[in-house]
């Protein structure tokens, strides 16, 4: 499912439980990219662009899963 439909069918009530899900998931993948790019040879702010660009892919790739099968 496109993030347009998504989006455009995303009612108030979910907005909560959203924004509470992506903070949870920003909570534990900052660590984890830097933690990856120190254990690459790499600075650990080297892996902050991959956290920033993953989720919204994956979301535009799968949409809303509740309303998956």
């Amino acid at each position: 499912m496109p993030a347009r439909v998504a989006l455009r069918d995303h009612r108030r009530a979910r907005l909560t439980g959203d924004l509470l899900a992506a903070v949870t998931v920003a909570a534990y993948r900052v660590p984890q990219v830097m933690a990856y790019a120190g254990a690459a040879g790499l600075p650990p702010v080297a892996g902050l662009p991959v956290h920033r660009q993953d989720p919204p892919l994956l979301f535009a790739d799968a949409g809303d899963f509740r309303r998956r099968p």
